[in-house]
C-alpha cells in the first residue's frame, strides 16, 4: 500500500505528481493519518478514512454523488451481484464478459433489466440494517435511503422492519418511481427495436 508524506499540520506540503499505476480496481479510497513526530513518535493523532478522489470515472446510478461504484470481478456464471462493504455498496460485474462493465450502466436494455432489482435489493438491505435517511453521515445505508426518500412519491421515511408489508410497499413505490423517472420500459422497447433493425 503506497504512502505519501504531506508535511505538517500547520505547514502542508503536497507530494509532487505520484503515478498510481500499481493500484488495482476502478474505485479507489484513501486514508489520511496524522502522526505525532515530536513527543511520542509514531502515535496516531487522527485518521480520516474512505476519502474518494475527485475524479473517479463515469457517473453512477444516483448521479454526481456516485453511490453505486461498479467493479469488475471474476463471478463464474453470474453476470452481476452486489457486494456490501463497510462504506459502500458495489455492483460487481463479471470481468470475463467483454464490455459488460461499460454496457451495464449505458445500454438501455441492460439498464432496464438490472437496475430496478439493484435498487430493490440495496434498499431492502439498508432498511434491514437500520439505516436512517435523516442521519448526518455518509454511510451507504444513509445515502441509499435518502435516495429512496427523494424518489418516493410521498417523500416519506421507510417503515421499520417490524412492518414488513409496509417496507415492501415503500420499496416498490421507490422502484416504480425510479422506473418512471428513467422511462425504463420505453427505453427498453426502443433499444430492442433498434437492435432488431441493425
Amino acid at each position: 500500500m503506497p504512502r505519501f508524506e504531506c508535511g505538517k499540520v500547520g505547514d502542508l506540503v503536497m507530494p509532487r505528481q505520484q503515478p498510481l499505476t500499481a493500484l488495482e480496481g476502478q474505485n479507489l479510497f484513501f486514508a489520511l493519518k496524522v502522526i505525532d513526530r515530536s513527543e511520542r513518535v509514531g502515535r496516531l493523532l487522527g485518521i480520516a478514512e474512505n476519502i474518494r478522489p475527485e475524479s473517479t470515472g463515469d457517473q453512477t446510478l444516483a448521479g454526481r454523488k456516485g453511490i453505486l461504484p461498479v467493479e469488475r470481478r471474476p463471478l463464474g456464471q453470474q453476470l452481476w451481484r452486489l457486494e456490501y462493504g463497510e462504506h459502500d455498496v458495489f455492483l460487481l460485474v463479471n470481468q470475463d464478459v467483454a464490455g459488460l462493465s461499460e454496457s451495464i450502466g449505458s445500454d438501455p436494455l441492460m439498464y432496464a433489466v438490472v437496475y430496478p432489482e439493484v435498487v430493490r435489493q440495496i434498499l431492502t438491505q439498508a432498511i434491514q440494517r437500520g439505516g436512517d435517511p435523516d442521519a448526518d453521515d455518509d454511510t451507504w445505508s444513509t445515502l441509499w435511503l435518502s435516495f429512496g426518500l427523494r424518489l418516493h412519491p410521498d417523500h416519506i421515511n421507510p417503515p421499520s422492519m417490524d412492518e414488513l408489508d409496509a417496507v415492501n410497499e415503500w420499496i416498490e413505490m421507490v422502484v416504480d418511481a425510479f422506473c418512471n423517472q428513467h422511462s425504463l420500459r420505453d427505453r427498453f422497447v426502443q433499444g430492442d427495436l433498434l437492435s432488431r433493425e441493425s
